[in-house]
């Protein structure tokens, strides 16, 4: 209907064509719409006087997952406010987990020697007091007695 002109594109989602004709034949059909209003799910259905469905849906809403998130958001901008996150990173300067000059900040990925071994680091613990490295398992490494020799130029994914 589309190629011949018979009707034209209203919408691609949901896919929805409108005729540009008057069709010869026009059928009315009664139909009952049923809504089932909740909290978090939504159904909505399309019934013909037979009972037949034409139509059945079921939308989710984030009626929960909101306030949960707004809380969250909340909490970031009273802390940035508060100065906790200075407090943070002065704490981590302090641990030892943050370089001043062109080192920056320790990142996943950068090289880091302990002992005289050289590792590359997949995360921080304990607000920054311990290191773990890729390859060591569980093992933690005490921040204080790491040198990181390179920072992590990019991302690197470590499982």
């Amino acid at each position: 209907m589309l190629k011949s002109g018979q009707a034209v594109p209203v919408t691609n989602v949901p896919f929805t064509i409108r005729l540009t004709y008057v069709p010869q034949t026009q059928a009315c059909q009664l139909l009952t719409a049923g809504f089932d209003l909740g909290r978090t799910n939504i159904g909505i259905s399309a019934v013909r006087q037979d009972g037949r469905c034409l139509y059945l849906a079921r939308c989710e809403t984030r009626n929960r997952e909101i306030p949960k998130l707004m809380a969250k958001q909340k909490q970031h901008c009273q802390a940035s406010r508060r100065g906790e996150r200075l407090v943070r990173k002065h704490l981590a300067k302090k641990l030892g987990t943050t370089m001043d000059g062109i080192l920056g900040r320790i990142l996943p990925g950068a090289t880091v020697f302990h002992e005289g071994k050289q590792y590359i680091l997949s995360g921080r613990l304990s607000g920054g007091a311990s290191f773990r490295m890729l390859g060591c398992g569980e093992k933690n490494f005490t921040a204080s007695r790491c040198t990181v020799v390179q920072k992590n130029r990019g991302l690197v994914y470590v499982n």
